[in-house]
């Protein structure tokens, strides 16, 4: 295929999506597409599923309206190998989608979120943590894939400083150095594993808790607390170093750039301090 096609295909991927929604399924859903002139269900969606749509397009059929430009990031029954083919369909949803998907499942106060917090640190060593093995200036060393503070219904919470020293510690883990953290995340780039960050503005003391609640119900942070369950992936959260700095927040998909592309003391010099985008990524060394 020639890089012209290539590149136009992917502005109208990029134009057919700019607008869309993504929404976690609250009950199963139907996907359907045309098949000689007739809506055909292709597959049926259960509820905890991912997907995206584009709310402006419709189609018209036996008297009702249907979205289309359908695109699935998650969905439990699917294998990969399955969801990119029924991607790659012209598919359709009926346009009583918002009825189905969930639109907040966490509404934390302080209280709460040290409550979550405390409980995600205290039981840490029984959890089942994936890690990479990674080697870093000639030493071998274990690394989580993903931010460990993080929920069994795969999501995130976000902690301060000293809840990020204690996780550490109660895991049996160390937070990453400068360098470390640095060649972390070279390693998911190389891969194609580093996100766009999920910035949400402003974000102050005084906006940190509805921001912290809003990545908490953000199906595209679902997308990738399940994808950090199978591999190392980097870009989403700016993670705290041993220092008790922050490094990181991809500008871009695997874009190699980020807000933060040298630890900073930025936000974090109040040990009190947390906010949405900082996660515990960690390390400890193979012996």
């Amino acid at each position: 295929m020639k890089l012209v096609t290539l590149i136009t295909i992917f502005m109208l991927s990029m134009n057919i999506f700019a607008n869309r929604r993504t929404v976690e399924l609250d009950q199963s859903l139907e996907l359907m597409t045309v098949i000689d002139g007739r809506l055909e269900v292709v597959e049926t969606l259960q509820p905890g599923a991912i997907i995206s749509y584009r709310s402006s397009r419709t189609y018209s059929a036996d008297g009702r309206e249907w979205y289309r430009y359908i695109l699935i990031h998650s969905a439990s029954g699917l294998s990969d190998t399955e969801i990119n083919r029924i991607n790659g369909l012209t598919l359709y949803i009926t346009n009583n989608i918002r009825r189905m998907s969930r639109r907040s499942g966490y509404s934390v106060d302080e209280a709460e979120r040290v409550e979550l917090v405390n409980e995600l640190i205290d039981n840490c060593r029984s959890r089942n943590i994936p890690t990479t093995r990674l080697e870093i200036g000639g030493v071998l060393y274990e690394v989580s894939n993903d931010n460990v503070s993080k929920l069994d219904d795969d999501t995130y919470v976000p902690l301060t400083v000293p809840e990020a020293r204690r996780m550490a510690s109660s895991c049996g883990f160390e937070l990453p150095n400068d360098e470390q953290l640095i060649a972390i995340g070279r390693f998911a780039f190389r891969n194609g594993n580093q996100y766009r960050a999920r910035t949400i503005l402003p974000n102050d003391h005084r906006d940190r808790l509805p921001n912290t609640n809003q990545m908490m119900n953000d199906p595209q942070m679902k997308v990738r607390a399940r994808a950090g369950k199978t591999k190392l992936i980097d870009g989403h959260f700016k993670w705290y170093s041993k220092h008790g700095e922050i490094y990181g927040f991809a500008r871009g998909n695997n874009s190699g750039t980020f807000f933060h592309n040298s630890t900073s003391p930025a936000h974090v010099s109040d040990s009190s301090y947390y906010d949405y985008s900082h996660g515990v990524r960690l390390i400890r060394r193979v012996r």
